[in-house]
Formats: C-alpha cells, sequence, structure tokens
C-alpha cells in the first residue's frame, strides 16, 4: 500500500520519516520510530493504556500546545495535555467485538478536569477516540466533550474576536481609501 498523504498513515506519529518519505513508502518500509521528544514536550512513561492516543492528540495540536503532563497529573501540573488556554484529558478504548463503538466517560473524569483546569484558568476538555482491534488508533474520529456552558463560552468568544477582526479589517478599508484619495 502506497501512501501520499501524511495524514492517512495511522503511523505518522511515531515516525520520524513522516513529510519526508512518505511518497515512497510502500507497505510501512520507511518506517523508522521517533527517538524521544523535547523537554516539556517530553514523552511519558508507558503504563500501556492511553498513551498512543494521548500521542495522537499531541501531534494534532502541537503548534497549541503548552506541553505534556508527564505522570498525567500526579504532579502539579495536572491534565494530559494543555493547549494555550484549555486543559485536556485523554480517554480511549478498543472497539469491542462485531465493530461496537463505546466509551464510558464517568462524570468523576469532568469533575477532575475541570477542577484542574479552573484552578488554571483554563476550559477543561475530555478528549476520546477508539483503537482498532489490532491497536492501531482511529485518526479520523477523535470527539471531545465538555459542558454545554463552556462550549458556549468558547463560541462566544470566537463570535467576539470575528466582530474585533471585521471592525479592523473596516478600519484598514478605510485607511486605504484615505491614502489613494491623498495621493
Amino acid at each position: 500500500m502506497v501512501i501520499i498523504n501524511q495524514e492517512d498513515c495511522e503511523y505518522a506519529y511515531k515516525c520520524k520519516n513522516a513529510g519526508k518519505r512518505c511518497l515512497v513508502c510502500n507497505d510501512y518500509k520507511q518506517f523508522r520510530p521517533k527517538k524521544s521528544y523535547s523537554s516539556l514536550k517530553s514523552k511519558p512513561k508507558s503504563n500501556g493504556k492511553g498513551l498512543d492516543f494521548e500521542e495522537v492528540v499531541f501531534d494534532k495540536y502541537k503548534s497549541q500546545v503548552l506541553g505534556r503532563t508527564p505522570g498525567s497529573g500526579a504532579f502539579s501540573i495536572k491534565g494530559d495535555i494543555q493547549l494555550i488556554d484549555s486543559m485536556l484529558e485523554c480517554k480511549s478504548t478498543k472497539i469491542k467485538k462485531g465493530g461496537k463503538k463505546q466509551i464510558t466517560l464517568k462524570k468523576e473524569t469532568h469533575d477532575k478536569i475541570e477542577k484542574e483546569a479552573e484552578n488554571e484558568n483554563m476550559t477543561p476538555f475530555v478528549v476520546y477516540g477508539f483503537k482498532e482491534s489490532d491497536g492501531r488508533i482511529d485518526r479520523k474520529n477523535i470527539y471531545f466533550s465538555t459542558k454545554y456552558n463552556y462550549l458556549l463560552n468558547v463560541l462566544s468568544e470566537i463570535k467576539v474576536l470575528r466582530e474585533k477582526l471585521d471592525s479592523k479589517n473596516k478600519q484598514i478599508e478605510k485607511l486605504k481609501e484615505r491614502l489613494k484619495g491623498g495621493d
């Protein structure tokens, strides 16, 4: 199988050749594991549970990531991943026999991340996804869960920022017209 688009490869987040050798990769023959991560964004020690899923989420948002949490909240830094203004708790589960996709999110998980995020003035999210029976992560189906009020707050912030941007763009257009008229 030839993979042309890096995002179609389920191993891209683990491969040091991702984006470089994808066009010539056939049946993952160009796969080379990444060796290490940088300081704050370091890879926690594996306990075999959700670290692969955390890596996928980390890879998708790495340009916005402030850091990964070594020990997943066992120390003073909480949450699995901290984005610019959000704290993520990552959960994954294997697809059940017969292809049934089901995950149980306990209220205590939401309560925990909400309390931790509130202490850091961040918005809490539980990010979850599914692993195929062979352990591969379904990278195209990653979901999030949060309280409805948090979603409304985020959407409200987006609306305010769009209105500010529109206002600034109008000011720029007026200034351009003044400059043209002044020639």
